[in-house]
């Protein structure tokens, strides 16, 4: 039996990027989101769900043993939800984040230990709100490492 992968916010952009490699090497696919959009081809089965509705969420998540979970959107608070709902029905997890939040990362892959670009409040400039909302996003997954 094929790899089983969730994908969390499939169908669009990066998610759907994601989404058809998996689907072309014979992984079983399933995307969850809100069923605004159609289905990525391919998918096993589109789970429609808000992640706003905790029970609905959780109940998605624990519907099955993941091989792989995948997010796309989730912010820090989701991410909390989703590790303590998993726990170890899951084999791995992969968070898309941005390597902005790494500041002076200058190679690819940049790895966690790089500095923080966190930006104190009264030097907000364009951008640097998205940076640390991605650094707890960061860290909620390395405190769940």
């Amino acid at each position: 039996m094929s790899a089983t992968v969730l994908l969390i916010g499939g169908t669009r952009f990066l998610g759907r990027a994601i989404a058809e490699p998996f689907i072309a090497k014979g992984y079983r696919v399933y995307e969850l989101n809100r069923g605004t959009r159609p289905p990525t081809p391919g998918i096993v089965e589109p789970m429609v769900c808000d992640k706003a509705d905790r029970t609905a969420f959780g109940a998605a998540l624990k519907s099955r043993t993941w091989d792989f979970v995948i997010d796309t959107i989730l912010n820090d608070e989701d991410l909390t939800f989703v590790v303590e709902t998993l726990g170890s029905q899951v084999g791995h997890f992969l968070h898309t984040g941005s390597l902005g939040v790494y500041g002076e990362a200058r190679r690819i892959p940049a790895v966690e230990s790089q500095p923080l670009a966190v930006v104190e409040e009264g030097e907000m400039k364009s951008g640097t709100v998205l940076f640390n909302y991605k650094i707890r996003q960061d860290q909620v997954l390395l405190r769940a490492f």
